[in-house]
């Protein structure tokens, strides 16, 4: 049985970041009606996840919407190190909440499915970061946990120089096997921003 844990509001994002505090992967993902990472949620995933494993770091979900507590309990299969739940209804809210996950959990990377581009976007603009948009979900990462985007990416620079590292993935983007077995949910945290 997952370990539940409840979280408070957050202080907001400092402009000044020391990469060196920020070290898991994330994916912002939506569930369908039977409690499992929807297609393109788990697309992402495996290819997060099997980035994290590589570079030995824990890998997050992170669901954001109405009264999903429930449905996250259920949901064990994919192998996530941690799973957040955060209450939210409206995108302004969503985005919030998502702020306040960055601030008190800190992921070096923060990924999204193509249809949560909009979530995204209203994230980096609150937050004052640049979204590396149709990533190829390759999630390499070099020594300093900078993701390894094309050098003549026009975000580059931008999005590897702050924490988190926001992408949003390619709509087409075909899931790999996971090299490992996926254990039980270890912890839920159900978080009010």
């Amino acid at each position: 049985m997952a370990q539940t844990h409840h979280c408070s509001a957050p202080e907001s994002l400092g402009e000044k970041i020391s990469k060196t505090d920020w070290l898991d992967l994330a994916l912002v993902a939506s569930i369908d009606g039977t409690a499992h990472l929807d297609a393109p949620s788990y697309a992402v995933w495996t290819h997060l996840s099997r980035s994290a494993a590589r570079s030995n770091l824990r890998c997050e979900i992170v669901l954001i919407g109405r009264n999903l507590s429930e449905q996250a309990s259920k949901l064990t299969a994919v192998g996530a190190d941690r799973v957040f739940v955060y209450d939210a209804d409206t995108l302004e809210a969503s985005a919030a909440a998502l702020e306040a996950f960055c601030v008190d959990y800190k992921p070096t990377v923060l990924a999204f499915p193509s249809d949560l581009r909009e979530l995204a976007e209203a994230l980096a603009a609150r937050i004052h970061r640049v979204t590396a948009a149709l990533y190829d979900g390759s999630f390499e990462l070099n020594r300093a946990k900078d993701l390894c985007l094309p050098e003549d990416a026009p975000e580059r620079e931008r999005v590897t120089s702050t924490r988190p590292q926001l992408v949003v993935c390619k709509p087409d983007l075909t899931p790999v096997a996971l090299e490992t077995e996926q254990a039980p949910l270890p912890e839920l945290f159900i978080c009010c921003p």
